[in-house]
Parts: C-alpha cells; structure tokens; sequence
C-alpha cells in the first residue's frame, strides 16, 4: 500500500513538477515579450524623442534666420534714418543759402519796382504836360 501510495504521490509530484516547468517556461516566454516590448517603446520613445529634437532643431534654423533677417532689416532702416537726417540737414541748409541769396534780389526787385513807378510816374507826367 505505501508503494502504490508513493507511487502515486510521485507521480502526482512529477506532474505538479511538469506543469510548474511548463509554467516557467511560459513566464520566461512572457518575460522576454516584456522585455520586447519595453525595448521597442524605448525605441519609440527614442524615436520619437529625436523627431521632437529635430523639429526643435528646424525651429531654432528657422529662428536664427528670422533673428538675422531682422537685424539685417533694422540695420537697413537705421541706414535710411542716418542718410534721411543727413539729407534733411542737406536740404535745410540749401533752403538757408537759397534764403541768403533771395534777400538781394528781393531788395533789387523792390528798388527796379520803385524805380519803376517813379519813371512811370515821371513820364506819365510828362505826357500830361505835353498834351495840354
């Protein structure tokens, strides 16, 4: 009876023994699919990580261009103030000498007019005299 007891229990063991290994065997299994899978979405993660940098990257091109192009145009228009004010200096300045050059002839116009108006004056009574 122990034998056929024995026998029993140690085949009830072997078969504990053989689905605990098969057991194992599926939980290496589902380890190594973890461990896939954990590596794959690193590998994502890394992926993705390096689209973002890249776009990252693109943007900061696209901003030091921006930023250069920007400094160019303020650098253009601070160009343009300086020649505007130099020519603004320049025009006043001929607007000064053109003034300075009127103020004779003005006062040559108002003697010619004077003058004119007497000769005219004297003339007209001049003619007077001589028809009457």
């Amino acid at each position: 009876k122990n034998r056929t007891l024995e026998g029993v229990m140690d085949a009830q063991l072997e078969e504990v023994r053989s689905y605990v290994q098969d057991e194992m065997k599926k939980l290496d299994g589902f380890k190594e699919d973890v461990l896939a899978l954990q590596a794959w979405r690193c590998e994502a993660s890394n992926e993705m990580t390096t689209a973002k940098m890249e776009q990252f990257e693109q943007a900061l091109r696209e901003t030091a261009d921006t930023m250069k192009t920007l400094k160019e145009a303020t650098s253009k228009i601070e160009r343009l103030e300086r020649a505007l004010q130099d020519t603004s200096a320049k025009v006043d300045t001929f607007k000064e000498d053109i003034q300075e050059q009127l103020l004779p002839l003005r006062s040559e116009i108002e003697n010619l007019k004077t003058s004119s108006e007497k000769q005219f004056s004297e003339l007209s009574s001049n003619l007077e005299e001589d028809f009457q």
